[in-house]
């Protein structure tokens, strides 16, 4: 069988629209730039927060002034990307409609503002929430993969070296300390040392894909062999454990789009459902397994976090507390910050922190946005050998590794709720590029080799 790329009208006509224009000027693609830099990576945002060192085992984060720079980004964003929304028109209404669910999630986080504890931070951070995916659903439709990739590795590859150099030559910004277990790791251009260790992880990624599908190649080497030693120093066994488990699935899901036969795929899909089974029963068995190895199994702490934040939810359980719950002065924060004896800005782990705030509806609706990232996913391999796919699936599986210790698609790690809403709106358009091609399924336009 002969692989050609098919584009389908859609694409054409995104094509054409790209070349008018503003849209297609240098003044965007620098203001893109900039955003993604600074307010969607985070590199050195909010300033308030990353100037603020750690004291006393505690991080001093989560500026609330009206007119700092966390609130000035964002509203800059929020400015710039509906602008050019409207420029597009119908071309981003289509891209807007086909997240649906993502908006509908939106909706609900803003509507429980009514009853958090802090209905202000609640709104706010739903309104940041709703930004970040107005984001990536435009940047999807208005570039094709390839250059979307290419500007990734580009603000990822700046956000490293930038990383690097606070690190080596201004230590007492960019080296933790106040620390006893983490003294002397880096934390870079980023306000702790996790978040470095997880802009390390995902530029990794978005890097290799970029090498491979040669998007900016001469920029991808280098940045996968910055972020290699970011990881490194980071000293964020999360995020390493993150970049290991993508780049096997990854790895594994090439091989089964490469493959043509459907017993060959039944085969594959075997082998990867036994995996997948050993891999939860690794998760479940993971504090004795860590003990066995003489390792922390509390999860440095974690584990009382998540004893205590159950407690909270079984006071609120249906509805939860709102967005913003950890920068709220509500009584059972304090209750939970005495217990801990430090203000623990999360609950280290995405699920219990959309429970807490968001209720059993809130995350049962994470859960099946999910889930249907997950089927497109599968209906896509099985149908298509769009390399694309693998990456995307990649990007989220990295994502849902880190959720499990780190707190990341809801407050206050929303800035990763850019990176989910950019895979799942990247699904979507492949889904319906393949629904509009139906009669040429292996390559429809997406960058092939």
């Amino acid at each position: 069988m002969t692989f050609r790329s098919v584009e389908t009208y859609g694409a054409a006509q995104a094509r054409r629209q790209s070349d008018v224009g503003l849209f297609d000027s240098p003044i965007e693609t620098g203001l893109t730039f900039f955003i993604l830099l600074f307010p969607v990576i985070g590199t050195f945002f909010p300033f308030e927060d990353y100037r603020t060192q750690q004291l006393n085992g505690q991080l001093q984060t989560f500026s609330e002034s009206t007119l700092s720079s966390g609130t000035i980004g964002f509203a800059v964003m929020l400015v710039l990307f509906s602008y050019w929304s409207l420029r597009r028109g119908h071309a981003s209404l289509v891209g807007f409609l086909r997240i649906w669910p993502l908006w509908g999630f939106t909706l609900y986080a803003l509507l429980a503002s009514s009853w958090a504890e802090a209905p202000g931070i609640s709104l706010n951070r739903g309104g940041r929430m709703a930004i970040m995916i107005l984001a990536a659903s435009y940047l999807v439709q208005r570039h094709p993969l390839k250059k979307l990739i290419a500007m990734l590795t580009i603000a990822l590859f700046v956000s490293a070296c930038l990383s690097i150099a606070v690190a080596v030559f201004v230590p007492s910004l960019g080296v933790t300390f106040g620390y006893s277990a983490y003294s002397g790791a880096w934390r870079g251009a980023f306000d702790q040392k996790n978040n470095l260790g997880a802009m390390a992880s995902i530029a990794i990624i978005v890097s290799a894909y970029s090498f491979r599908i040669k998007a900016n190649p001469v920029i991808a080497l280098p940045t996968i062999l910055a972020c290699a030693l970011l990881s490194v120093t980071a000293r964020s066994a999360t995020s390493a454990i993150a970049t290991v488990v993508s780049g096997l699935v990854a790895s594994y899901l090439i091989q089964f789009v490469r493959v043509r036969r459907p017993q060959d795929k039944i085969t594959l899909a075997a082998i990867g459902l036994i995996l997948v089974m050993g891999s939860m029963s690794l998760v479940y068995f993971a504090g004795d397994l860590l003990n066995s190895i003489g390792r922390d199994s509390t999860f440095t702490g974690r584990d009382t976090i998540w004893a205590l934040v159950r407690v909270a939810i079984d006071q609120r359980p249906i509805w939860g507390y709102g967005l913003g719950f950890w920068q709220s002065s509500s009584g059972i924060l304090a209750e939970i910050w005495n217990a801990l004896r430090w203000d623990a800005p999360e609950a280290h782990n995405t699920w219990l922190d959309a429970w807490l705030q968001l209720g059993l509806v809130g995350l049962l609706w994470l859960i099946s946005l999910w889930l249907l990232a997950a089927k497109d996913i599968i209906v896509l391999l099985l149908s298509t050998r769009v390399e694309a796919v693998v990456f995307w699936a990649a990007i989220l599986v990295d994502i849902l590794v880190r959720s499990f210790t780190e707190t990341l698609t809801i407050d206050p790690g929303i800035q990763w709720m850019f990176w989910f809403a950019l895979a799942f709106a990247s699904i979507q358009k492949l889904r319906a590029e393949y629904h509009a091609a139906p009669s040429d399924r292996y390559s429809f336009s997406a960058p092939t080799r």
